[in-house]
């Protein structure tokens, strides 16, 4: 088969393990529940629990006669902004001198030791959305230049709809039943809410980098909050570990700051300070998935998907969404993934912003006065924080038509569970707690964000729905006439997209 030249990329990290479901039986409830993971039940990530329980102690496939083009697996990747995390995740440079770069080394030279398997990764094309347009051809052919997928979850996830990829439940029909669903180093709920009736077709877990990286929380301008709010309110961080922090508070908080700093004197522009700063982009997706809002219920016998919108909770979350963001004292930010509230933050022109934890990383390099909290409640009586995962996040299939099924799904496990268990504490542990936090209470701060990460079917194929998850992005109250304006559609959308999803179920292959 025909291969191309790939060039071995640099750089190092990755993270995770644990998601929770957003789950009820009967529309209107919002019940988050916690599954296992690596990360958020276990973050020191020193677990031994089903390690490579599927890989046979003496699985090596350079001791089966193979050659060195079938002990190479050709990985594509494609790339959110804000970081080279999915890169980051499959190759390190090994003269970088940071500790998790040496241990994603380290992991990727153990894996050619052990199994006798090395990566070769590629970049297709410049923007997230070209993995399909650049290889669907080859895919389609059944002829492809990569064995592997490593693909950004919104826009890559349709391509199990047109059988691109193999079932992973069905691994045991290729002899490769190798990937334990079942261990503390996979995302297993998240992987369950990706699924359709039985059908496995990307995962997803510690060997993800913007897994972690992608969680929202809300970043606090500490300067401000200690001028303006400090006194009357006590540490941001008490309020928080008593579980008082809620969209109520937020509002209150944000707004009692306003000063009129800017060229454009007794009128509101982007060089004023603001109490709440936000673009209608994905963060609003943040504050809904943290108020608990539940979009879909899964069955868990069946694997059947129900939508579950069309409840009070909803249009009342939009309610304090719409409160938030009209208020005088916040100010809306052009879109265009946070490449302008960001900076505005790190300015100092912002005192409250839900974003994505990796923007610490991208943005606040050297700024100093900022805490880190969970995305707010949507009031007391939420019993926990609910933490959403930005759409970004990297996802893992084998390509229907790949000859190196065991090879792929046998690298697979090898790299996840040895990212969980010497990559993921470091990064985790090091970078995230350490070297994008400011005090001693932050890390405890992450710790609470990471601990009840939540997602369901229709955030998961968000864009296979008419990206209902969207919604609360206009930051309008929504009403029930709102909702049934659409509700069929999205019915109809959901169904079809389990038939998509089922069609190649039992084969993978592409058909005509």
């Amino acid at each position: 088969m025909k291969r191309k030249l790939l060039s071995l990329l640099l750089c190092a990290a990755t993270a995770m393990g644990s998601v929770a479901l957003l789950a009820s039986c009967a529309e209107g409830e919002t019940t988050a529940t916690t599954t296992g993971g690596g990360v958020a039940n276990n973050p020191g990530g020193d677990s031994e629990e089903r390690f490579l329980e599927k890989l046979p102690a003496d699985l090596n496939f350079a001791n089966e006669g193979l050659d060195e083009e079938d002990l190479t697996l050709y990985v594509a990747y494609s790339e959110g902004n804000n970081g080279a995390f999915t890169q980051r995740s499959l190759k390190a440079d090994p003269m970088d001198e940071s500790v998790v770069d040496q241990k994603t080394y380290e992991r990727d030279d153990r894996m050619k030791a052990q199994l006798g398997l090395e990566l070769v990764i590629e970049q297709t094309g410049t923007g997230i959305a070209d993995m399909e347009s650049t290889i669907g051809t080859q895919l389609q052919a059944g002829t492809p230049d990569y064995d592997i997928l490593a693909a950004y979850q919104y826009y890559g996830i349709s391509m199990a709809t047109k059988g691109y990829l193999l079932n992973l439940a069905n691994l045991a029909q290729d002899d490769a039943d190798y990937i334990d669903f079942e261990a503390d180093y996979w995302g297993k709920a998240y992987n369950d809410n990706m699924s359709y009736q039985g059908a496995y077709y990307w995962i997803t877990g510690d060997i993800a980098l913007r897994y972690i990286g992608g969680m929202y929380c809300t970043f606090v301008n500490s300067a401000l909050y200690r001028d303006y709010l400090e006194a009357d309110y006590g540490s941001i961080y008490t309020i928080a570990r008593d579980g008082k922090w809620t969209m109520d508070m937020l509002i209150e908080m944000s707004s009692k700051i306003y000063e009129d700093v800017g060229t454009t004197v007794n009128e509101p522009d982007s060089e004023d300070i603001f109490g709440f700063g936000y673009e209608t982009n994905d963060p609003i997706d943040g504050i809904a998935i943290g108020c608990g809002v539940q979009f879909t219920y899964k069955d868990p016998t069946t694997g059947e998907v129900q939508l579950t919108f069309n409840n009070q909770h909803s249009f009342d979350i939009s309610d304090k969404i719409n409160k938030l963001a009209t208020q005088s004292t916040s100010f809306k930010y052009d879109d265009y993934d946070s490449t302008n509230v960001m900076p505005a933050f790190a300015n100092g022109t912002v005192a409250f912003h839900v974003n994505k934890l990796f923007q610490a990383e991208a943005y606040l390099d050297g700024f100093e006065d900022f805490y880190i909290i969970p995305a707010p409640k949507y009031d007391e009586n939420q019993t926990n924080y609910i933490t959403g995962l930005h759409d970004g996040c990297t996802i893992f299939g084998i390509t229907w038509c790949t000859p190196k099924v065991r090879q792929a799904a046998a690298a697979l496990e090898f790299l996840c569970a040895y990212s969980s268990r010497d990559v993921m504490p470091q990064y985790y542990e090091g970078a995230l707690k350490k070297q994008f936090t400011r005090d001693a209470e932050a890390p405890e701060m992450i710790d609470l964000i990471h601990s009840n990460i939540t997602t369901d079917f229709a955030v998961a194929w968000g864009g296979s729905i008419d990206n209902i998850v969207h919604i609360f992005r206009q930051c309008q109250k929504i009403t029930n006439g709102t909702i049934k304006r659409d509700i069929n559609g999205w019915k109809e959308q959901i169904a079809e997209l389990g038939e998509s999803l089922l069609k190649h179920k039992d084969g993978g292959a592409v058909e005509e």
